[in-house]
């Protein structure tokens, strides 16, 4: 709606942007962005960077923002995914659902097929991989910790690392629907799901 900062705009390489999708759980079609960096040359091995956003519920889109700019990442050298992996919004109340009472199954196995999808790609080190994530993103990030040993870096952005916890510490509206439980009904649903419980694959 404005112009201010197009002359600003204009001296900057924001790298390419593809659009595409891979395989992820349940055989499902799963759709992510592609960043590759600034002066971007095919011949040559680049590491690769996740983004996990937030919410859930929410998803990467394909706009300009100021805050988790995945173009900032890209820029640095980095091949950036932002995968709308299950539980995001914009592919069906089916798909946004299909992570309930299970947050950490679903997106790990969508994140994980597009780390393989991605490095199987000629240009990408597979031997250089990141992920960082804020808020359930950090949650999916320490989750990842406890379940591979593939990523060189991890980046938990204020994320939940012991759900009981959250549930003792934070709002708790729709919280047990999520989860699907709450700690008085089912604590072993809670802990399932819960990345502290994992923390013996921190390294």
């Amino acid at each position: 709606m404005t112009e201010f900062n197009r002359d600003l705009l204009a001296e900057l390489d924001l790298g390419t942007v593809e659009d595409t999708s891979f395989k992820g759980a349940d055989d499902d079609d799963v759709q992510m962005f592609v960043l590759l960096p600034p002066g971007f040359d095919a011949s040559k091995k680049w590491p690769l960077l996740s983004l996990v956003h937030g919410g859930p519920h929410g998803a990467w889109t394909d706009s300009f923002h100021y805050r988790w700019n995945a173009a900032l990442w890209a820029a640095p050298g980095y091949v950036t995914a932002a995968v709308n992996f299950h539980g995001s919004t914009g592919f069906g109340q089916a798909f946004a659902e299909s992570i309930l009472g299970a947050h950490g199954d679903k997106p790990f196995t969508d994140i994980m097929n597009a780390a393989d999808t991605l490095t199987a790609r000629d240009y990408v080190d597979g031997e250089r991989l990141a992920a960082t994530g804020g808020s359930y993103g950090g949650y999916m990030v320490s989750w990842i910790l406890g379940h591979t040993d593939r990523f060189s870096a991890l980046i938990n952005h204020a994320g939940v690392y012991d759900l009981m916890a959250q549930f003792g510490s934070d709002w708790t509206w729709g919280r047990a629907n999520n989860y699907g439980a709450s700690p008085w009904e089912d604590p072993a649903r809670i802990d399932r799901w819960s990345p502290s419980r994992f923390a013996e694959g921190f390294s």
